[in-house]
């Protein structure tokens, strides 16, 4: 495997991850502005999101999945490895109860 695209993968999604954390900012200025308390609830998601840009998840499921592609040379093994913790993520959360539902 050429190293250029483990490079261009880690950058596409480490940038992306920036992009967000950017986008996140301007709801924070708004709220700064017209005295809201929401403010800080955007600065920290901001904050959060672009560490994890640099650090977690920008780099650390790129580096997994091209682990797996170098051990296995399969490609789809790869994304299923990498999709499955957002599939079980959304399976515990469609099956979590609800407030109302709670009651």
């Amino acid at each position: 495997m050429n190293a250029t695209i483990y490079h261009s993968v880690i950058n596409i999604a480490a940038t992306c991850g920036l992009y967000l954390a950017g986008a996140m900012l301007v709801p924070a200025f708004v709220d700064i502005y017209y005295g809201h308390k929401d403010w800080e609830v955007f600065v920290l998601s901001a904050a959060i999101v672009g560490g994890m840009a640099g650090y977690g998840t920008g780099l650390l499921l790129p580096l997994v999945y091209s682990a797996v592609l170098v051990a296995t040379g399969s490609y789809g093994f790869g994304f299923t490895v990498c999709g499955l913790p957002a599939l079980v993520v959304g399976i515990v959360l469609l099956r979590a109860p609800r407030e109302h539902d709670a009651r």
